[in-house]
């Protein structure tokens, strides 16, 4: 049982994740068409200096 319930955790919160995505969709859309770009990632952190 502690297994079940563990599979539907994981399962409820992929089609909550879907539906999240499934409702934003329209949004996105319209302010790529309207011009504002994707995000960036992120900078990379810096390199070690070398000495």
């Amino acid at each position: 049982m502690k297994v079940i319930s563990s599979v539907q955790l994981v399962v409820l919160a992929f089609v909550a994740a879907l539906l999240v995505t499934a409702l934003l969709q329209p949004t996105v859309a319209m302010l790529r068409r309207k011009g504002l770009p994707a995000a960036s990632p992120p900078p990379s952190p810096p390199s070690p200096a070398s000495s």
